[in-house]
């Protein structure tokens, strides 16, 4: 009898599963901006900008990460890896825009002792950055600055970079419009004719960004999800729709503007194949409306940037998914406690058959 309890406790876990995600939503501070994206990393740590400068949170505290000179500290971050490196733009002391790395408090320029402007947007574990160096894709690794070698015709920036060296970005082909790419061994290959840009590369390969999918340069613009050369549009998501970050399970979150409302954006969650609004995956009571998510890391943790009133002013969220990871361990380690307790009362002080006797 106890060993059905058990199991029928168990299997209640699973089958949440298959129901729509449910997160818990912790505002983390009236210092955001729905114009400014903020990162997570799968030990937790939140990067982003305040009040015009590059700031993270270190050991639960909110800092400022530095600066390159510039008399008003100002910059911003544009990358975060797993180690904890943000890459991002700030100002040195002529105030010129320079791409920059931190790590463990150390600020560092990425293009010291050059009048050119520089921006670093993404960031690997392995420490190279890749951004642009004066409207030319740059790769920044080992102090050394070299050239993400495109076809002749590009003319654009690299965003994302991943641990395999696989490179997202977009550019201008022969100066028309900007097209989304993904670089794998040094070859290139256009995601979309229509125009379309890049924000994110997972360590599978897969990129999210959006693209054109309407008439004119201002027509529809529909987020999307690319993978082993398929282009897959993600769905229900009105007319207008951005992705911003992918996880390794290819779940994927950014922001629409809804049909019926267009005039307030909304953020989304797309996984398994199905697109959400982050708002209906809160507790109502909350009243929380979730704008835009910037970034979702391997715990489906999310990072979000919304208003805990329609009117009121941008707060930074953090959504965290329920039941947690943690409640995954507790199904296997209860499901572990039931095979030991078939174990005990089928094979009660004997040896089962095909296991030697020690």
């Amino acid at each position: 009898m106890l060993n059905r309890m058990l199991l029928a406790s168990l299997l209640a876990v699973p089958l949440l599963a298959l129901a729509a995600p449910s997160y818990r939503a912790q505002v983390l501070g009236p210092h955001a901006s729905v114009d400014v994206p903020w990162f997570i990393n799968n030990s937790g740590m939140i990067a982003g900008t305040v009040g015009g400068k590059p700031s993270a949170y270190v050991n639960g505290q909110l800092q400022v990460l530095g600066s390159l000179g510039a008399a008003n500290g100002a910059g911003q971050v544009l990358g975060l890896a797993e180690d904890g490196t943000v890459v991002g733009i700030a100002h040195d002391a002529a105030r010129v825009q320079k791409a920059f790395k931190w790590k463990a408090g150390v600020m560092t320029n990425l293009d010291p002792g050059s009048a050119l402007v520089s921006a670093a947007y993404g960031v690997n574990d392995l420490g190279q950055a890749v951004g642009h160096r004066n409207g030319t894709p740059a790769r920044y690794a080992n102090g050394i600055i070299g050239t993400v070698r495109l076809p002749s015709n590009f003319i654009g920036s690299a965003i994302a970079i991943n641990n395999a060296g696989q490179i997202a970005g977009h550019a201008q082909i022969n100066n028309g419009y900007n097209r989304a790419w993904f670089q794998q061994n040094g070859v290139t290959t256009v995601i979309s004719d229509n125009q379309g840009f890049t924000h994110d590369i997972s360590e599978a390969g897969t990129v999210t960004g959006h693209i054109n999918t309407g008439p004119g340069v201002e027509g529809s613009q529909t987020a999307f999800k690319y993978r082993d050369g398929v282009l897959e549009l993600l769905p229900g998501l009105g007319t207008r729709s951005y992705g911003w970050a992918v996880n390794a399970h290819d779940s994927i979150v950014g922001y629409y503007l809804p049909l019926l409302e267009p005039q307030w954006p909304a953020a989304f969650l797309y996984a398994d194949g199905q697109s959400y609004r982050l708002d209906s995956l809160l507790d109502p009571a909350l009243g929380l409306s979730v704008r835009h998510a910037y970034d979702i890391n391997d715990s489906n943790q999310i990072v979000a940037v919304g208003r805990t009133t329609r009117y009121g002013d941008d707060v930074l969220m953090l959504l965290s998914p329920v039941p947690e990871p943690g409640a995954w361990l507790m199904l296997s380690g209860g499901l572990a406690l039931l095979a030991w307790r078939a174990r005990r009362r089928r094979w009660p002080g004997q040896t089962p058959a095909g296991r030697l006797q020690t």
